[in-house]
């Protein structure tokens, strides 16, 4: 069998199967946390932890009242200009 041979029966394969898109609402009934609880845990972290660099507080400031004025955590994120060090402990 050549190697286009066998792409072209991986995409039949995947092709005639269905594919299931699943949110995280679909954890909550497992006790698996959602985003809420994502959102209060890195609030807490970064209302604990200080930064000597003005722009990572400033960007933490940011995300934090974001969330505080009923943004959520993914419009939060995507709206806060995080700093690579802010950044790096969000993705921890």
């Amino acid at each position: 069998m050549t190697k286009d041979q066998i792409f072209t029966e991986i995409q039949n394969v995947v092709s005639n199967n269905p594919v299931l898109v699943i949110g995280s609402g679909a954890s909550v009934p497992y006790h698996i946390p959602g985003m809420d609880s994502l959102a209060t845990a890195l609030k807490l972290f970064f209302s604990s932890h200080t930064y000597a660099n003005p722009d990572s507080t400033k960007a933490v400031n940011e995300f934090i009242k974001n969330l505080n004025n009923g943004i959520g955590l993914e419009d939060a994120l995507l709206n806060t200009k995080a700093t690579d060090e802010v950044e790096s402990d969000i993705v921890l």
